[in-house]
């Protein structure tokens, strides 16, 4: 798991990097170049697209860890709406406070004693 908390840090440091001078060169909207691809029917519209697929299952993947609770799936939508940028953290602070790849995956929602 080390090799994993390594990668997600080097991960979260060129993404914020690359979020940040985006934002400050062309503004917090991205949605309409998301959409704008999307209706361009072009590779890039593609790869959006596809991305967006990504991003639903890990939104989906993120409520149901969580047992699809009131927090679980609110946290979920965030995920799913803001990316890696949101993603990533999360992810790093689980395998912080997960004790093994089981109850990473699984989540507490899934790995408790019934």
């Amino acid at each position: 798991m080390t090799a994993f908390k390594i990668l997600l840090i080097a991960m979260i440091a060129v993404i914020f990097t690359y979020t940040g001078v985006v934002m400050f060169r062309e503004g917090a909207d991205f949605l309409t170049p998301f959409f704008e691809a999307v209706l361009s029917i072009t590779w890039g519209g593609q790869f959006a697209l596809d991305f967006a697929c990504y991003l639903v299952f890990s939104a989906l993947w993120v409520m149901w860890r969580h047992g699809f609770t009131i927090g679980g799936i609110l946290f979920g939508l965030v995920c799913g709406l803001m990316g890696f940028v949101v993603f990533a953290p999360y992810l790093l602070l689980q395998t912080v406070r997960a004790p093994d790849v089981r109850s990473l995956v699984l989540g507490p929602a899934n790995t408790a004693q019934k």
